[in-house]
């Protein structure tokens, strides 16, 4: 996220957005993150919360992806901005759900401060690896180059998805009489 809200008009006007408009987009993300927590956590009360982090980072890489297609149809780009910081800015929420959801007393404290930590870390390291990486590649290469950083993400949830179907086991089927 910090390499997004800090790049991104760079990035933007590379692809021929004027300035206003890259920071509007970026704005966008920011009211996304904070309209869509609310139906998201909702959600999240409702599903597997593993399997939505998993949905949420696979989305959003998916958005990566596709970003630079949407920058230059200004209502599409719009929507897409709002959804696009609502999916990603889900993943520090259920972070923080699933911290707390497995860790109890001064267990929790630490996992906490440990959860912390390491989105600090994040957020430092993230935007000095993106900036040198459009150095290296280029502005337009800043979704691949947070893809990337994504790409080593996901095995995470992944895993821990994986690992939580085989203890619950396969979905039971519906009978034909519910």
């Amino acid at each position: 996220a910090e390499s997004m809200i800090t790049f991104f008009p760079l990035f933007g006007i590379f692809l021929g957005a004027t300035e206003a408009f890259s920071l509007l987009l970026i704005s966008m993300v920011g009211v996304g993150s904070m309209v869509l927590i609310l139906p998201l956590g909702w959600l999240a009360d409702h599903v597997n919360r593993m399997g939505l982090l998993l949905a949420c980072v696979v989305l959003t890489m998916l958005g990566l992806l596709l970003m630079p297609h949407v920058l230059h149809n200004n209502v599409l780009a719009l929507v897409f901005f709002f959804v696009f910081g609502g999916v990603e800015g889900m993943i520090y929420a259920l972070g923080i759900i699933l911290v707390g959801e497995r860790f109890k007393g001064h267990q929790l404290a630490a996992a906490s401060t440990a959860f912390t930590a390491c989105w600090a870390v994040g957020t430092i390291a993230g935007p000095m690896l993106a900036g040198a990486g459009m150095d290296y590649w280029g502005a337009d290469k800043l979704p691949l180059i947070i893809f990337g950083f994504f790409l080593l993400y996901l095995p995470l949830p992944l895993r821990s998805w994986l690992a939580q179907r085989r203890q619950t086991g396969p979905l039971p089927k519906k009978s034909s009489s519910e």
